[in-house]
């Protein structure tokens, strides 16, 4: 028996010692292991710090306190050194003296629909009469007048100022031709514009032709809008040209022509029928379709499309799609069609004035 205990004994001994040895490599490894985590943890610190190190010795040093606006007394341009204010309006204004005044056409248009003292004035260069020297040119609008001045050095060409005027242009008519034509339109009354052309001549402006209808541009070429009472009152235009300023056609575009919208909008097209832009015919109306001899039926609605100069005959767009002439005739400022005054065949037929 006590041979027994002592065999169990030392096996128990034997398995403490066994268990102390294992749990103590256990630790020893457990201890490694932190010990490297440790070691990494620290050389990834200290490469952080390397890093931060070398990002802060290369940007630039930033000031806490905000860096001062360039002042209204000077402009900075990089590689040009600074300007003084003095310096940079006279660089301005050459510039655009070189922009405005060497571009034609120069059109002056005021504006009267401003209260007050609206005035502005506006100041130009251009070679007006080909001497190879460019004229001074100003104008303003003043509480009542529209004033417009050319300046040969110091001798006044040119002084217009009316407040009836809606606008003047400056444009080159005649290529060949050294001097630049002047072109002033002026308002009549009742919408009625007349547009006078002033020509250089013996060193300054001179009032020539008058030209009824008011001035238009369009990518540098002259258009005027001119007024008709054939079949009511209305605009049209057309193209002008030459030194002479005669027209380039003896035909005007209507400078209102309706829409589908228009037409199919029964409130739109009751308001045109009713202001006399589409025209509802009361009896057959003579005129040709095709060159052929024909009548629009009495009830069509037509509109206008364009018209002769002289008065003498309106092209028309019927609503069934044909297109028309009539001929007509003017009789001490009334139009007559086939021998009958032309309100005779319509419902409404609207003038101005």
């Amino acid at each position: 028996m006590k041979r027994i205990l002592s065999v169990i004994i030392c096996l128990i001994m034997i398995l403490m010692a066994a268990y102390g040895c294992g749990a103590q490599g256990a630790s020893d490894a457990v201890s490694a292991h932190d010990q490297e985590i440790k070691d990494e943890a620290k050389v990834a610190e200290e490469i952080k710090e390397e890093t931060e190190e070398v990002i802060a010795s290369e940007a630039p040093e930033v000031s806490s306190e905000p860096e001062p606006s360039p002042s209204p007394e000077q402009t900075v341009i990089e590689g040009e050194g600074e300007k003084t204010e003095e310096e940079t309006k006279e660089e301005s204004s050459s510039v655009s003296k070189e922009e405005e005044g060497t571009k034609l056409p120069l059109i002056f248009t005021p504006d009267w629909t401003q209260e007050g003292d609206h005035s502005k004035g506006t100041f130009f260069t251009y070679d007006i009469n080909g001497d190879g020297s460019p004229e001074d040119i100003n104008y303003s609008l003043n509480y009542d007048a529209f004033s417009l001045e050319i300046f040969a050095g110091k001798e006044k060409v040119c002084d217009i100022a009316s407040s009836d005027i809606i606008s003047a242009v400056l444009i080159d008519m005649d290529e060949e031709s050294p001097f630049v034509n002047l072109l002033v339109t002026v308002d009549m009354g009742s919408t009625d514009y007349a547009t006078i052309e002033y020509h250089f001549e013996e060193g300054r402006y001179i009032e020539g032709k008058t030209i009824y209808g008011s001035v238009d541009v369009e990518d540098g070429k002259l258009y005027l809008f001119e007024n008709t009472d054939i079949l009511g009152t209305s605009g049209g235009r057309r193209r002008y040209a030459g030194d002479e300023i005669m027209p380039m056609s003896e035909w005007l575009k209507a400078a209102w022509i309706p829409g589908e919208e228009d037409l199919k909008n029964e409130e739109t097209r009751k308001s045109l029928l009713d202001l006399g832009f589409l025209l509802e015919t009361v009896k057959d109306v003579p005129c040709e379709i095709d060159g052929k001899a024909a009548f629009i039926p009495s009830g069509s609605v037509l509109y206008k499309l364009r018209f002769r100069g002289d008065g003498t005959a309106v092209e028309v767009q019927i609503e069934n799609g044909k297109k028309a002439m009539i001929l007509t005739e003017n009789r001490e400022y009334q139009y007559y069609i086939d021998g009958k005054l032309q309100d005779e065949y319509f419902r409404y037929v609207g003038y101005a004035g």
